[in-house]
Parts: C-alpha cells; structure tokens; sequence
C-alpha cells in the first residue's frame, strides 16, 4: 500500500461509504437528540420534586403482587421515613391505629369491587413523631395489578385554627 495514497475505510464502493455515513451521521443525530431529551427528563423531575416539596404532596405505586411501595421523594417526606421501597406492611404501620380498619378496607375495596378511595387521616411520622393530617386519593391500575396513590399533608383550617 502506497503511504501517500488514503486508504478507503468503506472498501472502495461508493455507495457503501455514502450508505456508512448516512448511518454514522443519523446515529449522531440520534445521540444528540438523547442527549437533549435525557437532559429536559432531569429538569422535568428537578421540577417534579420541587412541586412535591412546596405543595406537600407525594405519590406512591402498590406492586399488588409483591405488596411493595415505591414512593416518591415527597411522599418520602410527608411519612417522615428514609425508602425507596417499602412493604405494604411496613408502610401500614405509619396510619394511627384508630384509621387502620378503615384504610384497609378501602384499599381492599378499590381492589376488589374498583371502589374508589378518597381517604382523610392521620399518620405519625417516623421522622419526628409528629402528627400529621394526610389525604389521599388512588386509582387501580388493571394493566399492571398496580394502586398508584397521591396524598396530600393538609394544614389545618383557618376555621379550626381560631
């Protein structure tokens, strides 16, 4: 081989070298676009949990089949608890005793007969113990055996303050 002369990365057909850089330039493409997505997901979720923080609401989903929780970072905080990933017992625990036979057969209703639950009550936070006036609402999700819950740690009313 001749220094002087290039050598041909595409095996000296033309239309294979053009076919290789139209792939090799739509790949860059692609990666550009991945890039730019994956960095507008972070802000979106940045965003995410800043709404949870300041208007003090959460979510969590119920794998029914494994009766494990992943909850959000605001729900995290309103339980007052340091998860990812709990059980549906553990978690239980957190409701005051008097509101457990109520949540339960809420849960198990929305389950069982697509009942839908919209619950007020309070939770002791494992955090500081503190007391904490929680509601949430959930949906059952048939596709995939899942109750994805939002709750909300409401404040006092200004009627109940005075």
């Amino acid at each position: 081989m001749n220094p002087e002369r290039p050598r041909r990365v595409c095996g000296g057909k033309r239309a294979g070298c053009a076919r290789q850089e139209g792939i090799t330039e739509e790949l860059q493409i692609q990666n550009k676009e991945l890039i730019v997505s994956k960095e507008l997901l972070r802000q979106s979720e940045t965003r995410l949990i800043q709404a949870e923080r300041v208007a003090m609401i959460g979510n969590w989903t119920l794998q029914l089949h494994s009766r494990t929780i992943v909850a959000s970072d605001g729900a995290r905080a309103i339980y007052g608890m340091d998860f990812q990933k709990v059980s549906l017992a553990d978690l239980q625990k957190v409701a005051l005793t008097d509101y457990r036979p109520i949540l339960d057969k809420a849960l198990s209703d929305l389950v069982s007969k697509s009942i839908p639950y919209d619950l007020e009550f309070k939770i002791k936070r494992q955090s500081d113990g503190k007391v904490v006036d929680i509601h949430s609402v959930a949906a059952l999700d048939k596709k995939t055996d899942a109750v994805f819950l939002v709750l909300f740690k409401t404040l006092p009313s200004k009627k109940s303050q005075s």
